[in-house]
């Protein structure tokens, strides 16, 4: 199995491939066993083959019609367009910057998912926020006005408050809602 995996083929063609099969026959419409897939298929190999003006002139050609003045315009700019583009992506310092955006969007995407700003009582006010708690202890020491425990802490100001070391009542859940 691992040498029919390392083959010399490039598989991005494949991927372009499917992924130009998927924009004209898309995967909500059933075109299966019908002529219409085939053609629609065959219209995208054909193009990815020949190129976009070579593949119509050649279908004109073979189907005996002329290719008006405006398709042939039309074409000849897409298939220019589309060459533009590819040449411009293949150069050495677009590479560079392509990858450094890419590392970049996985940077960010690792930073969000190790945040460690989520946590217990986030939607809370600022003095029960894990982050913001060493600041309000720090200003309220300055605050003369400011209450606190017997426990000592400034983070609460009274023993019945759940997270006093001194409440003896510790808020389980006993079974019925009315004792919480």
């Amino acid at each position: 199995m691992m040498t029919y995996c390392t083959h010399p083929h490039d598989t991005q063609t494949n991927e372009a491939l499917n992924q130009a099969i998927a924009n004209v026959a898309p995967k909500s419409v059933c075109y299966s066993g019908t002529n219409s897939l085939n053609s629609r298929i065959g219209i995208i190999i054909g193009v990815h083959n020949m190129g976009l003006y070579s593949f119509f002139d050649y279908l004109f050609n073979a189907v005996g019609m002329k290719m008006t003045e405006v398709l042939s315009d039309f074409l000849k700019r897409k298939q220019h367009k589309k060459e533009r583009k590819k040449s411009y992506q293949e150069q050495f310092n677009v590479k560079v910057c392509r990858s450094k955006k890419q590392k970049k969007a996985l940077q960010d995407i690792y930073n969000e998912r190790t945040d460690a700003s989520y946590g217990h009582a986030v939607g809370l006010p600022v003095n029960n926020n894990k982050r913001k708690r060493k600041e309000t202890i720090v200003e309220s020491s300055l605050n003369p006005k400011q209450k606190k425990c017997k426990c000592g802490s400034t983070e609460h100001s009274r023993i019945t408050h759940k997270y006093c070391p001194l409440n003896k009542k510790k808020y389980k859940y006993s079974g019925n809602r009315d004792k919480l």
